[in-house]
C-alpha cells in the first residue's frame, strides 16, 4: 500500500472509528420503537456490585474520583432494565475487597461468555470541575486499527467533541463487559477470595550461632511476601524472601504478609522467633576446702545470667546445690555446698538464661566434673 493511501485508509478509519465512538458512548436511550430495546434483569450472588458504564440519561459512571460510581448507573439485583439496541451500555463488575469475580450465568447455571473491553478512564476538566467518561485502550478493539499517534489524536478529538477541550488525563482501564442485543436474564457470581497458605509455623526455636533460616516455606504462585522483624537486634529478616540472620538472643516477632490479588486475599501472620543462648565454653571448677567450689566459664554477651546445680552424677538425676549468677558478664563464682554433700560433689553444669519480652529463654547445659 502507498504512502498516500495508507493515509487516506487511516483517514477513513478514523471518520469510522469517531463515529463508532459517537454512537455508542454519546448517543440516546430513549427509542419508543419495541425493535429498538431489549430488556436485561441481573442476579447478583456473593459480594459484589454491577454498574453501568453510562446511567440511564448518559451520565458518566464514575464520579468524583474514579474509584467512585454514581449510583445511577448502580444495577440493582432482581430489576428489570430496558436498553436501547443504539446506545452500548456496557457492564463493569465490580467485586467486594474480599470477593473474587466467576463469571456471567444463565438460568440454567450455564457460564455466559460476554465480550470484554478494556476502557481506559479519561479524566477531563470542565468548567473548574473533573468529569470522566470512558474511551476503548489502545490495542483492544476498535483501537486496532490505528496507530498508536493517530490513536492519540481520536482520542483528543473525542474529548473536544464531548468538552470542548483536548485535555484530558488517563486515571486507569476497567474492563467493560457488552451485553448482546436481546433480553436475556444474567446471574452474575462471586465467592469469597482464598487465604493464601504460607505453611507457617507459630513459633520457631534457635540457638545463637545458627545459620540463616528461612521463615517461609512455600509461597502459591502469583504470591508475593513482605516480611519483618520486631527486633533488628535479634533477628534481620530479609523482605521479599523471609530469609532471617540471628543477631542476637532474646524474642523476635516476624510478621508476615501478603498483598490482595485477583485469586487471593491479603494476609498477615505473625511467627513468634526464640532464640536462646548457646552453650557456654571454657567451663572448669576446682574444689577449695573445707566446703566451696570455684566455678569458672566464658561469659556471653548474649546472656542476662547464669545458673550452676552440682551433682554426684554426671547424669545429674540427682542434684545437690544450685546458684545463680544474675551478671552476664560475670566469668567465675564460688559456690558453698552443704557439708554431708561436699565429698559426693562430683559434678558440676552451667547454662546461660536470657530475659526478653517477659519471658525466660534458656541455654544447653555444658558440664564438667570437679577437680
Amino acid at each position: 500500500m502507498t504512502g498516500n493511501k495508507r493515509i487516506g485508509f487511516q483517514k477513513k478509519t478514523f471518520v469510522l472509528f469517531i463515529a463508532l465512538i459517537t454512537i455508542v458512548l454519546v448517543g440516546f436511550d430513549n427509542v419508543s420503537a419495541a425493535s429498538l430495546s431489549h430488556d436485561a434483569k441481573f442476579s447478583i450472588s456473593g459480594d459484589g456490585e454491577l454498574y453501568f458504564s453510562v446511567g440511564p440519561r448518559l451520565e458518566a459512571c464514575h464520579i468524583d474520583s474514579h474509584k467512585e460510581f454514581s449510583s445511577a448507573c448502580r444495577i440493582t439485583s432482581g430489576k428489570t432494565y430496558s436498553l436501547s439496541s443504539l446506545v452500548d451500555r456496557g457492564i463493569i463488575v465490580q467485586p467486594g475487597d474480599k470477593a473474587l469475580f466467576e463469571g456471567f450465568f444463565d438460568s440454567s447455571g450455564r457460564k455466559i461468555a460476554l465480550k470484554a473491553i478494556k476502557m481506559d478512564i479519561l479524566r477531563v476538566k470542565v468548567g473548574g470541575t473533573y468529569v470522566y467518561t470512558h474511551y476503548p485502550a489502545f490495542g483492544d478493539v476498535p483501537a486496532t486499527m490505528v496507530t498508536k499517534p493517530l490513536y492519540g489524536e481520536m482520542v483528543k478529538k473525542y474529548v473536544k467533541a464531548l468538552y470542548n477541550t483536548s485535555r484530558y488525563s488517563v486515571m486507569g482501564q476497567e474492563t467493560v463487559y457488552t451485553l448482546p442485543k436481546k433480553s436475556l436474564s444474567i446471574t452474575v457470581r462471586f465467592r469469597e477470595k482464598e487465604v493464601p497458605k504460607l505453611g507457617l509455623p507459630d513459633t520457631i526455636k534457635k540457638t545463637f550461632g545458627d545459620a540463616d533460616f528461612s521463615v517461609v516455606k512455600s509461597v502459591p504462585d502469583g504470591i508475593s511476601v513482605k516480611c519483618s522483624s520486631s527486633s533488628s537486634k535479634v533477628l534481620s529478616v530479609a523482605k521479599a524472601s523471609g530469609l532471617a540472620a540471628i543477631k542476637g538472643t532474646g524474642i523476635a516477632k516476624v510478621t508476615v504478609a501478603t498483598p490482595d490479588t485477583d485469586l487471593y486475599q491479603s494476609s498477615q501472620q505473625r511467627i513468634k522467633v526464640y532464640i536462646h543462648p548457646a552453650k557456654l565454653t571454657g567451663l572448669s571448677a576446682v574444689k577449695k576446702s573445707p566446703d566451696s567450689v570455684i566455678v569458672n566459664w566464658n561469659s556471653s554477651s548474649g546472656c542476662s545470667g547464669y545458673e550452676i546445680e552440682f551433682s554426684p552424677t554426671s547424669s545429674f538425676s540427682r542434684v545437690i546445690a544450685r546458684g545463680k549468677s544474675a551478671k552476664a558478664s560475670s566469668e567465675s563464682k564460688t559456690f558453698k555446698i552443704p557439708k554431708e554433700e561436699y565429698k559426693s560433689c562430683r559434678y558440676v553444669r552451667v547454662r546461660g538464661y536470657k530475659k526478653s519480652c517477659g519471658e525466660v529463654l534458656y541455654g544447653e547445659y555444658s558440664r564438667v566434673k570437679v577437680q
